[in-house]
C-alpha cells in the first residue's frame, strides 16, 4: 500500500537525505515523497493532493512557520493527516505547543535518519489503524441506516440486535433524564453484573463524579437540539469493581423514531490510547536509564523559578550541578552495565531526601543537577 508523506523544510539537502534513506521503499511503491519549503506551499499541497497520510515539518521555516501551519490544519477538522514535528532539542515549550494543536510525534536537529525511519514507521501504522478504523465506522453507520429501512420490525430488530451483539462499543438508550432503557451486551461486560434490565440505573450511576455536571448538560442540550449530535472527547466510566476506563462519546438524539424512543450513547473506549500519550509525553522530558527528568524538563522548571523569583525577591532558590569523576574509567574497566547500575545507584541516592518541590535530573551521561527551592517562612 502506497504512503504518500509531505516534507516541508527549508534545508536544501534534506530532500536528497531522504531520498537516499528511502530509495528502496520509493522504488517499490511505499513510499511516495512531496517536498516544499515552508507553510504556505505546505497548504496548497494539502488542497491538491488530498491522499497524504503524513505530514514531517519543521518548526522554524520562512513566510510561514510549523506551528503557524499547525493552526491552520487544526481550523480544518476534516482533515485526518498525521503531523511529526521536527524541532531544536530541549525545546520544551515549541514542542509542547506544537503537541497541544495536533502533533502525532516529533523528531529533534540535527535529524537521525534511523531515528526517522522508526517514527515514520509508527506514525503510518497509526494513521492505517485510524483509516480502518473509520472504515468500520462508516461500515457500521452504513449497516445502521440499513436496518431503518427495513419494512418489518421483526428484521430490523434481527439485524440491529447483531450488529450491537457483536459491537466492541458501549451503546445505551437513554430518556431525557438519563435512565438507562436499554444497553448492549458489551455495557454488561464491561460493567461485570450491571442488568440491562433495571430501569433504575442512570448513566449517572457509571460514570465518574467529575462528569455528571456534564453529561446534565449535554442531555439537555441534545433535548433541546435534537438534530445536533453532542461528542464529548474523554468519558470516564467506572464499574462495579471501580475500574475506570476513558471512552470517546457520541450522543444521538432518536426519541421521535419508533424504534428507539431514547437518546442513543455510543462510547469507544480509548483508553489505551490516552495511556500512550502520557508515555510518549512523560518518556520525552524523563531519562529513560534513571526515570529522572532530563535536561529540557530541568531547563523548564528552571526557567519557572527564574520568573517566580522576578515576580517576587523573596523567593529562594538553589542549583547544584554534579559531575561523576572517573566516571570514564568504570564504564572501561567494568562495562556499560556497570555504569548503567552506578548512574541508577547515583540517582537513587539523590532523590532519598529530596521534598516533593525539589528535583533531581540527568542532564547527560553522568552529569546530575538539583534544584532546591527554600521556603520563605
Amino acid at each position: 500500500m502506497l504512503s504518500k508523506i509531505l516534507v516541508v523544510d527549508d534545508e536544501p539537502d534534506l530532500q536528497s537525505l531522504i531520498c537516499q534513506k528511502f530509495r528502496k521503499q520509493i522504488m517499490q511503491k511505499k513510499f511516495k515523497f512531496v517536498f516544499v519549503h515552508n507553510g504556505i506551499e505546505a497548504l496548497e499541497a494539502l488542497e491538491n493532493e488530498t491522499d497524504i497520510d503524513l505530514m514531517l515539518t519543521d518548526i522554524n521555516m520562512p513566510k510561514m512557520d510549523g506551528i503557524t501551519l499547525l493552526t491552520k490544519l487544526s481550523e480544518k477538522p476534516n482533515k485526518t493527516i498525521k503531523t511529526v514535528i521536527i524541532s531544536a532539542y530541549g525545546d520544551f515549550k515549541t514542542i509542547r505547543k506544537a503537541m497541544n494543536l495536533g502533533a502525532f510525534d516529533f523528531l529533534t536537529k540535527p535529524l537521525d535518519l534511523h531515528d526517522l525511519e522508526i517514527t515514520l514507521s509508527k506514525t503510518l501504522k497509526a494513521v492505517q489503524q485510524e483509516k480502518e478504523a473509520r472504515e468500520q465506522k462508516k461500515l457500521a453507520e452504513k449497516a445502521h441506516a440499513e436496518l431503518l429501512k427495513q419494512q418489518t420490525l421483526r428484521k430490523s430488530e434481527k439485524r440491529f440486535r447483531a450488529l450491537i451483539e457483536n459491537s466492541l462499543d458501549l451503546i445505551m438508550i437513554l430518556n431525557p433524564n438519563g435512565k438507562v432503557i436499554y444497553s448492549s451486551p458489551s455495557v454488561q461486560r464491561f460493567l461485570d453484573d450491571f442488568n440491562h434490565k433495571n430501569l433504575n440505573i442512570s448513566i449517572f450511576n457509571i460514570i465518574h463524579a467529575n462528569d455528571r455536571q456534564l453529561i446534565k448538560h449535554i442531555l439537555q442540550k441534545i433535548v433541546n437540539n435534537p438534530l445536533d449530535k453532542q461528542y464529548i472527547n474523554e468519558l470516564k466510566i467506572i464499574n462495579k469493581r471501580q475500574e475506570l476506563q476513558i471512552f470517546e462519546a457520541v450522543f444521538t438524539n432518536l426519541i421521535l423514531d419508533d424504534n428507539i424512543t431514547g437518546i442513543v450513547v455510543n462510547c469507544h473506549n480509548i483508553t489505551e490510547i490516552k495511556i500512550a500519550e502520557e508515555k510518549l509525553l512523560h518518556d520525552a522530558f524523563h531519562d529513560s536509564l534513571t526515570k529522572l527528568p532530563n535536561r529540557a524538563l530541568f531547563m523548564d522548571r528552571l526557567s519557572h523559578a527564574f520568573a517566580r523569583y522576578k515576580r517576587s525577591h523573596q523567593y529562594k532558590f538553589a542549583v547544584i550541578f554534579i559531575d561523576l569523576d572517573r566516571f570514564k574509567k568504570v564504564n572501561d574497566s567494568l562495562g556499560h552495565l556497570a555504569g548503567d547500575q552506578l548512574i541508577i545507584e547515583v540517582a537513587n541516592r539523590l532523590t532519598e531526601d529530596m521534598r516533593y518541590d525539589d528535583t533531581v535530573a540527568r542532564m547527560g551521561g553522568d552529569e546530575f543537577a538539583i534544584y532546591l527551592a527554600f521556603s520563605s517562612d
